[in-house]
């Protein structure tokens, strides 16, 4: 893929801060409507005005190795195993070793409705208490591919993964995203809030 000039780690830096920056203040933001609990996951879902877009939280303490969290949540190597959607990813461009432009497919999960697919910027960090942000963020990249997929467009979302007492850590998993194109109203307003089980499917990750 074409490394586009601008796409360096010194001009991405800002962007890769401000969006780590606006997911944590999702994590803890308490605007969220609650949307019950499931699975040990607690689910939140705000109602965004206009179009499909949906924004969900899920949260929940999984017990186990934090940095194994970090390795399962980060780039596209382990979607599949706690997103079932998730179909084909690949790097567009390393900017450097916490920072990538990634390209993603995921299927509709409805027949008859296109896959959509992301070109984001992903900002990983260890913070200085001991959390772990992997935050991404739509951006446009020359050398990402064009398919016959509808590009959807994803609001700084991602994951948190904040050390607590003993060996438990408190998981936060934000989506926040536009599906563009076209999509069944009832599809579009029916979102279960199960795509915030990704929690709950992490937490059977780092227990195998």
């Amino acid at each position: 893929a074409m490394a586009a000039t601008q796409f360096t780690i010194e001009n991405m830096k800002p962007q890769a801060d401000e969006i780590i920056k606006e997911l944590l203040a999702k994590c803890e933001g308490d605007d969220w409507p609650s949307a019950g609990e499931k699975e040990g996951v607690k689910i939140y879902k705000k109602d965004i005005p206009g179009g499909n877009v949906k924004a969900l939280k899920g949260t929940g303490i999984i017990e186990g190795d934090i940095e194994k969290m970090f390795e399962f949540t980060k780039q596209t190597e382990h979607i599949k195993k706690w997103d079932p959607l998730f179909k084909r990813g690949e790097i567009v461009q390393t900017l450097d070793e916490w920072t990538d432009i990634i390209h993603v497919v995921y299927s509709s999960g409805v027949p008859m409705v296109s896959n959509r697919d992301f070109v984001y910027l992903e900002a990983r960090r260890k913070l200085e208490d001991g959390t772990y942000v992997v935050a991404v963020k739509s951006v446009v990249h020359p050398g990402a591919p064009e398919g016959k997929d509808v590009r959807g467009e994803l609001s700084s979302c991602g994951w948190v993964l904040r050390p607590t007492e003993g060996n438990k850590v408190n998981v936060f998993y934000v989506l926040h995203l536009d599906p563009k194109g076209w999509i069944p109203k009832a599809v579009a307003s029916g979102v279960s809030g199960d795509e915030a089980l990704c929690v709950a499917r992490l937490r059977k990750l780092v227990a195998a």
